[in-house]
C-alpha cells in the first residue's frame, strides 16, 4: 500500500459541500494523497461517483458516510467506512434522505412564522440542487440579511432548543452502530473535540459509543490542536480504538481548509487504512 497520506473526511455537493465529488477527488490527487473517503452527511449518493473518480486518479477509495446522532443531548457525528453498498445501512440512509427532504417546507414555514420568510427555491439554490441541510438554511438566512453569520444562524435559530429547530428522523446511536456492523462497516466518532467544551462530557459520550461497539476515534481533525491530537491518540490506544482522521473539507462553506492538509498542519498516515481493514477482518473472524 502506498505510504502517502490519506483524507477520510470529505464533503461534496451531495451533502453540504460546494464542490462535486470529481473535483474533490482531483484536489486529493493534486495533494499527492494515496486514499480518500467521501463522507457526505446521511447519504451514500457520492459513493459511486467517488469510486469512479478515484479509480481514474489512481487513488484508493473507502466507502464512507457521516451520520448525525444525539448522545447525552449532544450533537455527535459518526463516520462509517467500508460498508457494503447493498446493505441495511444504505436502506436506512435512504430513509433519512426522505426525512430531510420532508423537512424543507416545514422549516421554511417555521422561519416565515418567525418573521424571516424564505422561498424553498432560495434554500435549494444554496444546496446546488442536492441534499438540503441546516447549513444551507443558514446561508440562505445570511443572503437575505436575517443573520450575519453561520454561527449566528445556528445559535439564535437553528440549533437544538432554538426557535426554528425542527427534529427529523434520525438513527439512535445503537441503531447506527448496529447497522454499520450488519453492513460490514467500521465506525469512528468524528471530531470529538467539538462534542462539548467539557472534556468530561465528551469522554462520557465516547465511552457510551464504545459500549455500543464503536471502532474508532477521529484523532486528526482541523479543530484539534497538537495537544488535542495527542490526547485523543492516547485515548484511542487506551480504549482499543482505531485512530482516524481527515480535513472535513466542505469547499467554500468552510473556507481555509485544504483537502488532505486541513489548515496546513494535517497529515493522516496511510496506516489508518490497514487498521480499519484489520478491524473489519477481526470482526468477520469472530462472527
Amino acid at each position: 500500500m502506498a505510504t502517502a497520506n490519506v483524507d477520510l473526511h470529505l464533503h461534496t455537493t451531495l451533502s453540504d459541500g460546494t464542490l462535486p465529488p470529481e473535483e474533490v477527488i482531483a484536489l486529493a490527487a493534486e495533494e499527492g494523497l494515496s486514499a480518500v473517503s467521501l463522507t457526505d452527511h446521511d447519504t451514500v449518493r457520492s459513493l459511486a461517483r467517488g469510486q469512479a473518480a478515484a479509480a481514474r486518479k489512481g487513488l484508493d477509495y473507502l466507502p464512507g458516510t457521516e451520520i448525525s446522532l444525539v448522545v447525552r443531548d449532544r450533537s455527535v457525528h459518526l463516520l462509517v467506512y467500508l460498508f457494503d453498498l447493498a446493505s441495511p445501512m444504505t436502506a436506512a440512509l435512504e430513509r433519512l434522505e426522505r426525512s430531510r427532504a420532508d423537512r424543507l417546507p416545514r422549516l421554511v414555514a417555521r422561519l416565515t412564522e418567525l418573521g424571516m420568510p424564505l422561498a424553498e427555491d432560495e434554500v435549494r439554490a444554496e444546496a446546488g440542487g442536492e441534499l438540503i441541510g441546516r447549513l444551507h438554511f443558514a446561508h440562505a438566512l445570511i443572503r437575505k440579511g436575517y443573520v450575519g453569520s453561520v454561527s449566528e444562524a445556528f445559535e439564535r435559530w437553528l440549533s437544538r432548543g432554538r426557535p426554528a429547530h425542527l427534529e427529523r428522523d434520525r438513527l439512535t446511536p445503537a441503531e447506527a452502530i448496529a447497522l454499520a456492523r450488519a453492513s460490514g462497516g467500521v465506525t469512528s466518532v468524528a471530531h470529538p473535540g467539538l462534542i462539548d467544551e467539557d472534556e468530561g462530557i465528551a469522554l462520557a459520550v465516547i465511552e457510551d459509543l464504545v459500549a455500543l461497539g464503536l471502532d474508532g476515534i477521529e484523532v486528526w481533525h482541523p479543530s484539534h490542536a497538537d495537544e488535542a491530537r495527542r490526547r485523543y491518540a492516547h485515548l484511542a490506544r487506551a480504549l482499543g480504538l482505531v485512530a482516524t482522521g481527515g480535513s472535513d473539507f466542505h469547499g467554500d462553506k468552510k473556507p481555509g481548509l485544504r483537502v488532505g492538509r486541513g489548515r496546513g498542519d494535517l497529515a493522516v498516515p496511510a496506516e489508518v487504512l490497514d487498521a480499519l481493514a484489520d478491524r473489519r477482518r477481526s470482526r468477520e473472524v469472530r462472527s
